[in-house]
């Protein structure tokens, strides 16, 4: 096997992860791996100081395996929201800095700036509010890849919403068992997309799912195509119209570590699809991590990840 690109002693001087074991008086790659796994405790909080990680409270303990590994529990006594991380702190000192960039299958392109992503955050999250929507309470997307998927996510987290990201190919049966499993209030999707140089209607397959979820409230609907798209008058609203008469200015709910961000399905290829609950604090360090030391992300570099929202790639890559 011929290796197509090897790092420069340069590139690897100047990575994230050699800062890291430079500030930890680790040598080796090998005795960073060993430091590890041999103080688990030690690792994890010194990557959340490295990487930045910002809490509304500091955790009092790392990690409580007392009711056991399957049951662990990480950063206990902290108070932190992944929208506070990923996107309010950012707007601050970033503000004009690109923070997202969508072009879709027909050539349109959409950047969104920390700034203006921080207001279409906050002005779903408050549309999400009007709509009665709650901590704890759970969000479904189906939706295909839009700028209004990371604005959604990010909404949801905001005030302690849990989001459920769905693929947006699945046909209404496989999403309705989605939205059954964790009750969701709220629905959002699209008129239509584009796959594969055809027109979808996306809309019709989210309303024969969202008549088979009994806690379904609100429908909430982007315009992508344009397409003339069923309507049930009450429970449908337009993304705009929810959107329009909003604050750009929201409060980010101040969670839990423990407190659930996230629910996401396997694709239920071998049986029915199983949910994996991921938390405000573990899986916002853990996908840091990953691009931060294994990515070796840097301020200039700008991110490409081909994966749909519906996957677990999606939501780390955000």
């Amino acid at each position: 096997m011929s290796i197509v690109w090897k790092p420069t002693s340069q590139y690897v001087d100047n990575s994230n992860m050699i800062r890291f074991m430079g500030k930890h008086g680790i040598q080796t790659l090998e005795g960073l791996i060993n430091r590890s796994i041999d103080d688990i405790e030690w690792f994890w909080d010194a990557a959340a100081k490295d990487l930045n990680i910002e809490w509304f409270k500091p955790y009092e303990k790392v990690l409580d395996t007392s009711k056991g590994v399957e049951w662990a529990r990480w950063f206990i006594g902290g108070k932190l929201n992944i929208a506070h991380n990923c996107v309010d702190r950012h707007a601050k000192t970033r503000r004009d800095k690109t923070a997202i960039i969508w072009q879709g299958e027909d050539g349109e392109v959409r950047k969104l700036s920390y700034e203006s992503l921080c207001e279409e955050v906050n002005r779903f999250a408050n549309g999400l509010k009007s709509l009665g929507v709650r901590k704890g309470d759970a969000v479904g997307l189906y939706m295909p890849m839009s700028p209004q998927v990371p604005i959604s996510m990010f909404g949801a987290f905001k005030i302690g919403a849990i989001c459920v990201p769905i693929f947006s190919g699945f046909g209404a049966s496989a999403v309705a068992s989605r939205l059954n499993d964790v009750q969701a209030k709220i629905l959002v999707t699209a008129d239509g997309t584009l796959r594969k140089g055809r027109s979808l209607h996306v809309k019709k397959e989210a309303d024969a799912a969202a008549d088979l979820v009994k806690s379904i409230r609100h429908v909430v609907v982007c315009r992508r195509l344009g397409l003339e798209v069923p309507w049930s008058s009450g429970r449908d609203i337009w993304w705009d119209d929810l959107v329009k008469d909003q604050s750009p200015d929201c409060p980010t709910a101040q969670l839990d570590s423990e407190d659930v961000s996230l629910v996401l399905y396997s694709s239920g290829t071998t049986g029915k699809p199983k949910g994996t609950v991921h938390t405000h604090a573990g899986p916002l360090i853990e996908c840091t991590k990953d691009v931060a030391y294994h990515f070796d992300t840097k301020e200039s570099d700008v991110f490409f990840w081909v994966t749909d929202i519906g996957w677990m790639m999606g939501p780390w890559m955000l």
